[in-house]
C-alpha cells in the first residue's frame, strides 16, 4: 500500500518496461528483398569459401551439395520369391524426375541386406509389395518389416499379386525402352521376378499415378548384387558414408567431406558409388587415371568444372520428353497399356502424342475413377473445364472452382513445357564449350568423353531447336528475366496470332512501368517496379523515404507521452485503458502543430495498399497496379497456351533421338564425378597428402589419416599405419578408453572404399586390396521387436559374418562382447580370431577392436593375430 502510495504504476509503464524482455521470435519474415527493377537486374549471390579451397578463389564453382537438397520422387517395387526361391528377390525402380527404369534380381540372405542397400541408395517415397506380403503369416512379412524398421519417411504400399505378371513386364520393357536397350532387354528375359517387379510398378504408375510414358524413349538399366562390393545398409550408416536423408546439409559424412560436385546427376552418381563400391579393377583403374590427369592439370579441372556447373538439372528435362501425362488432377481418357501394346504388335498404328493445351477441351470435369475402354482408344486428355457457348445455364461455386483449377493446370503445364524446352536449349548449347575444355586431355576416359561429345547429332539437334526458337534464348538467374526468357522464346513470324499476344503483354508492362513513374512524380516518391513470382508487379520505396501511416501516428503520441527517449512496447499490443490513457495524456499536453504536419508529410499515402515492410524496403501495390497485374497475366498465360502447340510439336521430333540424350547424361554425370574426385586432392590444406592407390594382395597404408577429419579439422590429425597380408591378416587393436580405436575402424573402412570408387586417399603410401564384401560389427543395441538381447544381436551378427566372409573380405569388429563377463569376453575374442585365423577366410584382413589386455597371451600363444596399441 505503501509503495502504491509512493509511486502509481500504470499499465502503460509495466509495458514498457517489459518490453526490452519479452520474447522476440527468432524467425525472420518470409519475404524476400526484391531486386529485380523496371530496367535493370541486380543478382545477389552467396559465394561459400571453405578454407580448404582457399587457393581456388579464381574459379569458385557452387557445390551441389548446396543445390541437391531435393526430396527423392522414387518409386520402388519388391518381390520375393515363394517355396523353393526364398530369398531370390526382384526389384523395379523408377525416379519420376528421371527417364530411367532400373531392374535387378539376385539372391539375398536372410538378413537381406543388399535389398537394404537397395533401398539407402534409391531412397524411394514409395515401396511397392504384393498386398499378400503384408499379411502376418506371408513368407514375404519379414522383409516387409525389415522395410518399415530401416527405412526413412518411406510408404508402403500393397498391390495385387495379379499385377505382377513377368510376360507383361517383358513387353512394357520392349514397349517403353529405347531400341538401343533392346539387346539387354533380351539378355535379362529369364529374369522372373525383376521383371514380374516390372510389371507392377508401371501398371502403378498408370492407374494410381496417372503417368503414361512415350513408346520407345526410356533408357532402361538391368543391375545385379555381383557387380559391386557388399556392403549392408547399417553398416553404411555406421561408418558415416552417408547422411540421413532429412538432413541434406549433414558436414560429418564421407559423402559432405568428397563433394565437389556440380550437377544433381553426379551427386546421386557420388553418392551410389559410396554405397556400392565398384570391385572391377579395370573400371577402377580407368578412373584413377582421369582423376591423375585432372590432378596434374588444375586449368583443366577448373575450366571443366566453370562449364559443367551451368548444366541444368539433364534427368529433369529428359523426364519431360518421354512423359505423356504427369498431373494427378487430369481426367486421362486412354486405353490400357497392354492393349495398346497388343495393338502395336497386330500392326496398327498406335501414334500416341503429346496434346497441346491449346486444343484440351473439357465439356464437364469429373471427379470420378478414371475408365479405361479397352476397344476404343481416345487421344485427347481432359483437363478441367473451358467455357460452352451451348449450354445457358448458371454454374455452381463447385463447378466455377474445378474449371479455374483445371485451367490453372493447363497453364501450368504449358508453362512448364516451355521452360524445360528452353533449358534443353540451353544444355545443347553447352555441349560445344565443353568438348573445347576437354581438348587437351590424354587419358583414355577423357578421351572417350571428348569423342561422345563431339557426335555431330548434337549440332543436328540444336538447329532443329534454333529453327523454332531464338538463338539467344537460355536458361536465366531471375523470376523476371526467365518470365522475359519463356515469353519471347520463340522466333517471330511462327503464329501470328502468338506475335499479337507478345506484343500487348509488352504494352501492358510499360503501361504499369508508366502508372509507377506518374505515381512517384504525384507524391513526389521515389519508387520503383519490383517483382516476384507470388506477388507480380508491385512498388517499392526505401524506409528512408517514407513511413508508414501506423507507426509514424503512434510514434508521435508516444514520444508525447514518454519523451523522446522513450522506446515502443509491443506492436501488438492494443488496450482500451492504454488508449485512453495515452488520449488524456497528449490532451494535456502542448506540442507544437507544425511537428505533427512535418511527420505527416512522410507518411505513406493511402492509395497504396497491400503494404510490407522488410530490411528497410516498403513493398506495395494499388488498386490500378493489381488490375494491370491481371491483365499481364492473362496475356502471357495466352502466350503459354499458343505456344505450347508448337513446343509439343518440337518435343514429339526429339524422340527419335533421345539415344544421344542419354549419352549426354551419362558423360556429364560420370565427368562430373571425376572432377568432383580430383578437386578432392587440388583443394587439400597445404601439407595434407592424398596419393594414389595401387591395388594388389596386401593392405598396406603409411601414414593414412581419417577422411572426414582431415577434411574438416583445421590441424592435420593424427596418422596411423595400416598393415594385412595373406600370411598376417588378423590384427587386435588395444588401448584405453577414447584413444581412437572406432575411429581407426572406420578410416580403414573409408579409406578402402575412397580407393574402391577411384579417388586419391589421404595417406603418403597405399597399397589396397579389392574387397568383394566389407563386414562392420560396431556398437552395442538391443531389439525388442525380435525380443533379442545385446549378447543375442552380437552373436548373430558375428556368426553371419564367419559364414558369409570369403578370402577377399575385410571385417572389422568393433565392442565385441562388452555385454558379457570378461572371461566370457576374453574366450570369445579368442574363439573368433582363432577361426578367422585358420579357416578359409585366412587371408581376408580382420580388425577387431578390443580393451582386454589378456588378449596379449593369447598373442603369445598363438602367432596368427598381430595386436597394434593405439595411444591416448
Amino acid at each position: 500500500r505503501e509503495f502504491s502510495c509512493c509511486y502509481r504504476v500504470t499499465p502503460m509503464d509495466w509495458r514498457r518496461k517489459f518490453s526490452k524482455y519479452r520474447y522476440k521470435s527468432s524467425n525472420k519474415s518470409a519475404l524476400r528483398r526484391n531486386c529485380i527493377s523496371s530496367c535493370t537486374q541486380q543478382i545477389r549471390s552467396l559465394t561459400f569459401n571453405p578454407k580448404s579451397n582457399e587457393c581456388l578463389w579464381k574459379y569458385s564453382v557452387s557445390r551441389a551439395s548446396r543445390r541437391s537438397t531435393v526430396q527423392s520422387s522414387c518409386i520402388l517395387c519388391i518381390v520375393e520369391g515363394r517355396g523353393p526361391n526364398i530369398g531370390e528377390i526382384g526389384i523395379a525402380a523408377i525416379d519420376l524426375e528421371r527417364p530411367e527404369v532400373e531392374v535387378s534380381q539376385f539372391s539375398d540372405t536372410s538378413g537381406y541386406s543388399s535389398t537394404l542397400m537397395k533401398m539407402l541408395v534409391w531412397t524411394p517415397v514409395d515401396v511397392l509389395v504384393p498386398h499378400s506380403a503384408l499379411d502376418s503369416e506371408s513368407t514375404m512379412n519379414r522383409l516387409v518389416r525389415l522395410l518399415q524398421e530401416n527405412t526413412l519417411s518411406c510408404n508402403i504400399v500393397g498391390v495385387n499379386r495379379n499385377s505382377f505378371n513377368s510376360q507383361q513386364g517383358l513387353e512394357n520393357l520392349r514397349y517403353f525402352s529405347h531400341p538401343q536397350y533392346w539387346p539387354s532387354i533380351y539378355a535379362f528375359q529369364e529374369k522372373y521376378y525383376g521383371l514380374a517387379a516390372t510389371s507392377a510398378l508401371f501398371r502403378y504408375l498408370e492407374t494410381v499415378k496417372h503417368i503414361f510414358y512415350a513408346p520407345k524413349s526410356m533408357k532402361v538399366n538391368f543391375s545385379s548384387a555381383n557387380q559391386s562390393t557388399i556392403l549392408d545398409a547399417p553398416s553404411a550408416l555406421r561408418l558415416n558414408l552417408v547422411g540421413p536423408r532429412q538432413r541434406f546439409q549433414d558436414k560429418t559424412s564421407l559423402y559432405a567431406a568428397i563433394n565437389h560436385t556440380c550437377t544433381l546427376s553426379g551427386a546421386r552418381r557420388l553418392r551410389a558409388s559410396l554405397l556400392e563400391p565398384p570391385n572391377d579393377l579395370n573400371t577402377i583403374s580407368s578412373r584413377q587415371a582421369a582423376v591423375a590427369e585432372l590432378v596434374s592439370k588444375p586449368q583443366l579441372l577448373f575450366e571443366t568444372q566453370a562449364f559443367l556447373s551451368k548444366f541444368p538439372p539433364i534427368d529433369s528435362l529428359l523426364s519431360m520428353c518421354v512423359k505423356l501425362s504427369d498431373s494427378q488432377q487430369r481426367s486421362v481418357t486412354i486405353g490400357s497399356a497392354a492393349d495398346t501394346r497388343s495393338r502395336e504388335r497386330d500392326g496398327i498404328d498406335m501414334d500416341i502424342n503429346l496434346t497441346p493445351s491449346s486444343e484440351i477441351q473439357s465439356n464437364e470435369a469429373t471427379t470420378a475413377s478414371h475408365r479405361c475402354s479397352s476397344s476404343n482408344i481416345q487421344k485427347t486428355i481432359q483437363v478441367g473445364q473451358t467455357e460452352n457457348s451451348s449450354v445457358n445455364r448458371w454454374k455452381t461455386p463447385n463447378e466455377t472452382s474445378m474449371s479455374s483449377s483445371g485451367s490453372r493446370l493447363i497453364e501450368r503445364d504449358a508453362e512448364i513445357r516451355l521452360s524445360k524446352l528452353i533449358g534443353i536449349k540451353h544444355m545443347l548449347d553447352l555441349v560445344k564449350p565443353l568438348h573445347d575444355a576437354l581438348r587437351g586431355s590424354t587419358s583414355a576416359p577423357l578421351k572417350t568423353y571428348k569423342e561422345i561429345l563431339s557426335n555431330n547429332g548434337y549440332n543436328d539437334l540444336l538447329e532443329k531447336l534454333t529453327s523454332v526458337l531464338r538463338k539467344d534464348v537460355c536458361i536465366s538467374k531471375g523470376a523476371l528475366q526467365m518470365r522475359v526468357q519463356k515469353c519471347f522464346a520463340i522466333k517471330t513470324g511462327k503464329n501470328i496470332l502468338l506475335d499479337l499476344t507478345r506484343r500487348a503483354y509488352a504494352e501492358q508492362v510499360e503501361d504499369i512501368s508508366r502508372l509507377v513513374n506518374s505515381l512517384g512524380k504525384e507524391y513526389n516518391l521515389p519508387l520503383r517496379v519490383a517483382y516476384n513470382k507470388a506477388r507480380g508487379f508491385f512498388i517499392q520505396v526505401t524506409d528512408n523515404s517514407v513511413e508508414l501511416p501506423k507507426k509514424a501516428h503512434r510514434k508521435f503520441m508516444l514520444k508525447n507521452y514518454y519523451g523522446s527517449e522513450c522506446e515502443d512496447p509491443d506492436p501488438d499490443y492494443s488496450n482500451s485503458e492504454m488508449v485512453s490513457d495515452i488520449a488524456g495524456r497528449v490532451s494535456q499536453n502542448s506540442f507544437d502543430s507544425n511537428t505533427f504536419q512535418s511527420m505527416r508529410k512522410r507518411v505513406l499515402p493511402k492509395v497504396f495498399i497491400k503494404v510490407q515492410k522488410f530490411r528497410g524496403i516498403i513493398n506495395c501495390t494499388t488498386s490500378e497496379l493489381i488490375k494491370l497485374n491481371e491483365r499481364v497475366k492473362g496475356s502471357l498465360n495466352e502466350v503459354y497456351l499458343i505456344a505450347d502447340s508448337i513446343v509439343c510439336n518440337l518435343i514429339r521430333e526429339l524422340h527419335p533421338e533421345m539415344s544421344l540424350f542419354y549419352r549426354l547424361s551419362e558423360t556429364v554425370t560420370e565427368l562430373d564425378l571425376i572432377c568432383s574426385l580430383a578437386k578432392v586432392v587440388v583443394g587439400a590444406r597445404p601439407g595434407h597428402v592424398f596419393v594414389k592407390p595401387v591395388f594388389g594382395d596386401t593392405l598396406a597404408i603409411q601414414s593414412g589419416r581419417h577422411p572426414i577429419m582431415d577434411a574438416l579439422s583445421d590441424i592435420m590429425p593424427v596418422s596411423n599405419h595400416t598393415f594385412a597380408s595373406n600370411c598376417q591378416s588378423c590384427t587386435i587393436i588395444l588401448g584405453p578408453s577414447m584413444s581412437g580405436k572406432s575411429t581407426y575402424l572406420c578410416q580403414v573402412a573409408q579409406i578402402q572404399i575412397m580407393a574402391q570408387i577411384g579417388s586419391f586417399v589421404p595417406a603418403k603410401f597405399a597399397a589396397i586390396r579389392l574387397a568383394d564384401k566389407i563386414f562392420v560389427r560396431m556398437g552395442s543395441r538391443d531389439d525388442m521387436f525380435t525380443n533379442a538381447s545385446t549378447f543375442m544381436l552380437e552373436m548373430r551378427e558375428v556368426g553371419h559374418i564367419i559364414r558369409s566372409a570369403t578370402e577377399t573380405s575385410l571385417v572389422l569388429i568393433d565392442d565385441f562382447g562388452l555385454c558379457t563377463t570378461d572371461e566370457d569376453c576374453f574366450a570369445l575374442s579368442c574363439a573368433v580370431c582363432d577361426h578367422l585365423s585358420q579357416t578359409r577366410v585366412s587371408h581376408a584382413p580382420v580388425f577387431i577392436r578390443e580393451i582386454n589386455k589378456d588378449i596379449y597371451f593369447f598373442r603369445h600363444r598363438r602367432r596368427g593375430p598381430r595386436t597394434t596399441t593405439v595411444s591416448a
